[in-house]
């Protein structure tokens, strides 16, 4: 599936992708789940959680006001809204995982994946149960990365001579660190998990210095309001979840960079 096709179709990968998953419930209408979208919109877990509260499965507050329309009722405490756009948890499935599978089976392959536990989130949930190499009943993939450090794998691009992609800019100390001067993680180009918590100059920041009529097209233009028939794109997701894009942000002077040095 194509890219914008996932986001118009799916929805917007944003926030993360538990908190999408979730979110992705509210915005269905007359969801059978009834029990579980009480336990996200307000922690209580039901008779099937032995009446329980659960804050781990309650979204936070912030995310429930801006997306939590839907089921209103289960907060009367609160001002719920519904955004103007699909968010969905399901983009990496239909444009890495489902391709790669196929790829698999098809060549008689198993993947080998730069996963590393360090990144948190369910992958070092998944990594910490289940360990570098996985073999399961449809399943099998290795992740020799995992027990290391992002500082480990700068360090062994440094001992190896390699380069560096130029989306990463260079590997330099940094408060006695290794670290990369740009990108400190990169995937693909309409991603929105983490960006909330991002300093700016962010992804998306990047992807306009970079590929500015790229940025362009993401940002305004890949989707279509299924009621205006307005194009947008991440721009409305952004604003919406109060991220700042569209202004330059201010950049602190690099010596090393900038050639001062």
């Amino acid at each position: 599936m194509a890219k914008h096709k996932v986001l118009q179709e799916l929805g917007f990968p944003v926030i993360s992708k538990a908190k999408a998953h979730k979110i992705n419930l509210l915005q269905t209408p007359d969801s059978e789940k009834q029990t579980f979208i009480h336990a996200i919109m307000t922690g209580d877990m039901g008779e099937q959680g032995k009446w329980q509260h659960s804050n781990k499965i309650k979204l936070p507050d912030k995310w429930i006001k801006l997306f939590g329309g839907l089921y209103q009722e289960h907060r009367p405490d609160l001002c719920c809204q519904c955004a103007g756009f699909k968010v969905s948890a399901d983009c990496c499935k239909h444009m890495k995982e489902d391709p790669c599978d196929r790829w698999a089976k098809e060549n008689n392959s198993y993947p080998y994946l730069g996963l590393m536990a360090c990144e948190g989130g369910q992958r070092e949930f998944a990594l910490m149960k289940n360990g570098c190499n996985y073999y399961g009943k449809n399943v099998i993939r290795s992740a020799p990365f995992a027990p290391f450090l992002r500082e480990d794998v700068l360090q062994l691009n440094r001992d190896l001579h390699a380069p560096v992609p130029e989306a990463y800019g260079e590997i330099k100390l940094v408060n006695g660190k290794l670290d990369t001067t740009k990108a400190k993680r990169t995937g693909c180009d309409i991603c929105g998990f983490g960006i909330h918590i991002e300093k700016r100059p962010h992804r998306f920041d990047r992807l306009r210095e970079d590929n500015p009529k790229a940025w362009k097209y993401w940002m305004y233009e890949c989707c279509v309001d299924e009621v205006t028939g307005e194009r947008y794109g991440w721009g409305r997701v952004l604003d919406y979840i109060g991220v700042g894009w569209e202004d330059y942000p201010a950049v602190q002077m690099d010596m090393f960079r900038d050639g001062f040095i």
